[in-house]
């Protein structure tokens, strides 16, 4: 039998592996604040406290490197990443444009939305129950629904790549909110936008989702909010010019 025409049959893959529960397990702390930006990431105490491996525990940790979460320093470890306030000016900068083409092209096509609805409803069913992290998670989860409703795989694909920075910078976003429904209920109107069949209005609620409450995000962390882009409708800074 000739090993390049039939192949040995290979075996079905299981997921999550232990690798995928030691990333999941290490992002929920950086997402939830327990491990603060420029906090060492102890791989012996992490792995005892897993009951995995260093090894196991080493892969996790280079995907997160891989993702720009954490960085390796020779001789040193790995450590938290630290985002700036300009880390997340940019992140947002890009996910207004990048999710703005995403809702037009969502519309235009009539896209179902029923993924996106079950995406809100499992996060207010997190915010209800007081889960930070769940509610977050969800959110990533709805903002990647409204993507893949696009049709577009290089939309899809380049949301995937910034996925783990635009989880971090939505857990810096959301981390001071007193009451977690407020969360689901900012989403509501980018869905009555999305249903209304005009992608004008829907790239609009989307952008204005997006960059509505991270102002004073940037500016707690000293940056400068009005680096972020206005929708190309909105008025510039000190402008009499209404919407």
């Amino acid at each position: 039998m000739d090993p390049r025409t039939n192949p040995r049959p290979l075996k079905p893959l299981t997921r999550p592996t232990l690798v995928d529960l030691a990333y999941d397990a290490v992002l929920r702390l950086l997402l939830s604040g327990e491990m603060s930006m420029g906090a060492r990431l102890n791989e012996s105490h992490l792995a005892e406290q897993l009951s995995i491996s260093r090894g196991t525990l080493r892969v996790a940790l280079h995907r997160l490197v891989s993702e720009g979460l954490a960085v390796e320093r020779p001789r040193q470890g790995t450590y938290v990443s630290t985002f700036d306030a300009d880390d997340v000016v940019d992140i947002y900068n890009v996910r207004a444009g990048i999710e703005s083409v995403a809702a037009r092209l969502a519309t235009l096509r009539g896209a179902d939305l029923t993924p996106l609805r079950a995406a809100l409803a499992a996060m207010y069913e997190a915010a209800a129950a007081d889960d930070l992290v769940g509610t977050m998670e969800q959110e990533y989860r709805f903002h990647e629904e409204l993507c893949r409703a696009s049709g577009n795989e290089q939309v899809i694909e380049v949301y995937r790549m910034l996925g783990a920075k635009v989880r971090l910078a939505l857990s810096l976003d959301n981390r001071g909110n007193e009451n977690l429904l407020d969360l689901p209920r900012r989403h509501e109107p980018v869905v009555e936008a999305l249903a209304s069949g005009d992608d004008h209005r829907a790239a609009m609620a989307v952008h204005r989702h997006i960059v509505g409450h991270v102002d004073q995000v940037v500016a707690r962390m000293g940056g400068d909010p009005s680096r972020l882009l206005p929708p190309l409708d909105a008025p510039p800074p000190g402008s009499d010019r209404q919407l």
